[in-house]
């Protein structure tokens, strides 16, 4: 009964994630989109989350990736375009941000939903590498 609240939740997140990439440019950052604002910041950031053995991905840091690290990290960024304030700390952006780009996207929660759904429901276990790059790889 678990994984199927846990499919359930995935589909709701995946259903998201396709409507707001046909209603938002995700690729341009605005104004309002969470982000680590220098490099100073982001070094200091890299440093803290290297010393908690965080994982990439781990938004809620509950030490699994998992969907409700993929819908904190698409609420983040629903919230931000609707001009709200962050409810993440800075190592939780660092943590949400997989492509290394700086701000908080949809981009960034499709990349955790596949990992999850990749390392545990699959149990293909692929690399954040084979996430982003997907070519001639496929979790299934």
């Amino acid at each position: 009964m678990k994984y199927i609240t846990k499919i359930i939740l995935a589909v709701i997140i995946i259903s998201s994630i396709v409507f707001l990439t046909g209603c938002l440019d995700s690729d341009t950052p605005t104004a309002s989109t969470p982000t680590i604002s220098t490099d100073a910041q982001q070094d200091q950031v890299t440093s803290l989350v290297n010393q908690q053995n965080s994982k990439l991905g781990d938004v809620n840091q509950d030490d699994t990736v998992s969907v409700e690290d993929a819908q904190l990290t698409l609420i983040e960024y629903i919230d931000f375009m609707a001009g709200m304030k962050s409810t993440l700390t800075e190592e939780q952006v660092l943590l949400a941000d997989i492509n290394a780009d700086k701000f908080i996207s949809v981009e960034d929660a499709q990349y955790i939903l596949i990992y999850y759904v990749s390392n545990t429901l699959s149990g293909a276990n692929a690399t954040w590498d084979q996430i982003m790059h997907p070519e001639g790889y496929s979790p299934l």
